[in-house]
């Protein structure tokens, strides 16, 4: 009989599909509107708009919340909000400020799902120094992907997370490659137990 694989491996392989698709899209007064997630640079771009926000709900929630916990205080910054929600699909500010109070709600609630966790996870720390503290190892994630072949292009057009995701499966593979060449020199030299450590913890 075949194996069942892991719900934890299912789980985790939708994960990933959510992260290479992130778009949803929903229908608001007889009108399709797909919520896109911001790429990298939009979030650099509207840093000084969602900080704030954000940093308000880490000070709040020790994990990201879901719609119905963070809802209060997306809603006591509706301007600012409006103003995000519009860099994420096809409506403007003023569009969004004219829906009835339950489409706006539904399209916050699709907003947040599909930004919450790219936005968490720019701003790391709810400081002053966030820009500063992210910035160099967001720097360092797109250097790394230059060099394995990524256009400057490419990389402009990647999510958050898909920079993220791209950049460990890119480290992963280079471990694991790494592990490879050490099997076969220990292989050679007879390594012992202390090279089979070194192996094991690059191929995690």
């Amino acid at each position: 009989m075949a194996k069942k694989r892991s719900s934890s491996v299912k789980k985790n392989d939708v994960h990933e599909l959510e992260i290479l698709f992130p778009e949803r899209s929903v229908e608001i007064a007889g009108r399709l509107i797909t919520i896109k997630e911001y790429s990298f640079l939009e979030a650099l771009r509207l840093l000084s708009v969602a900080e704030p926000i954000i940093n308000a709900l880490k000070q709040k929630y020790t994990d990201i919340p879901g719609f119905e916990e963070a809802q209060d205080l997306l809603l006591k910054h509706k301007a600012e909000v409006a103003f995000l929600v519009s860099q994420s699909c096809n409506l403007t500010a003023q569009d969004i400020s004219q829906l009835t109070e339950e489409e706006g709600v539904v399209l916050l609630g699709v907003w947040w799902e599909v930004n919450k966790h790219g936005l968490f996870e720019f701003f790391k720390e709810p400081s002053s120094n966030t820009t500063n503290k992210n910035n160099h190892a967001w720097t360092n994630n797109i250097t790394y992907l230059l060099k394995n072949g990524f256009s400057l292009n490419d990389t402009k057009q990647l999510t958050i997370r898909q920079l993220k995701l791209y950049t460990q499966s890119l480290g992963e593979s280079e471990r694991h490659k790494m592990a490879d060449d050490i099997t076969v020199v220990s292989v050679g030299t007879n390594g012992g137990k202390e090279t089979a450590k070194i192996v094991k913890d690059l191929r995690k």
